[in-house]
């Protein structure tokens, strides 16, 4: 079924697309916020999205719109910190655990012209990205270290709901 529970985290609250448009007008931000114009572009827009079964494995959710909006509120919990201390000339950026993109596409929104890796143990998710994100270059890594990634090769790391996956 499209609501049965995640067997890695059966618990996790699920929010729809309508009770997140709720929360913010609740909370009182000014229609001018940026991120504000940032989640409706996201969730009026008509792009490229994994199919159904890969948003799930990694949001938890087979729609499309709350897939990209999950994506970019979680880019924005990462883009202030890689402005204030990601001050390299050339940003190179590895998510880590990058599954079928969530935040690869939004980080490669967030900023053009860096180098952005994706890892991922998931076979399936890193081809997805390959085919869908051109801006990036996606690795398959075995779940045990050490990866074929060069040491040293990123000036910014980001991973997130990664432990969740861990069994």
């Amino acid at each position: 079924s499209l609501d049965a529970p995640c067997r890695t985290c059966p618990d996790k609250p699920r929010a729809s697309i309508a009770e997140l448009a709720s929360s913010l007008a609740q909370s009182g931000y000014d229609d001018r916020n940026i991120m504000l114009d940032d989640v409706r572009d996201v969730i009026s827009a008509d792009t490229v999205t994994p199919p159904a079964e890969l948003t799930y494995r990694v949001a938890h959710t087979r729609d499309a719109s709350e897939f990209r909006v999950s994506g970019l509120i979680t880019t924005f919990d990462f883009v202030p910190l890689i402005e204030k201390y990601d001050q390299a000339g050339e940003r190179r950026i590895l998510d880590w655990g990058c599954g079928s993109g969530r935040m690869s596409i939004h980080i490669a929104e967030q900023f053009p012209g860096i180098k952005l890796t994706g890892c991922d143990i998931d076979a399936e998710a890193v081809a997805w990205c390959r085919e869908h994100i051109p801006s990036g270059e996606f690795h398959v890594i075995d779940p045990a270290p050490p990866t074929t990634l060069p040491r040293g090769g990123f000036t910014s790391i980001i991973a997130y709901s990664i432990v969740t996956h861990l069994s």
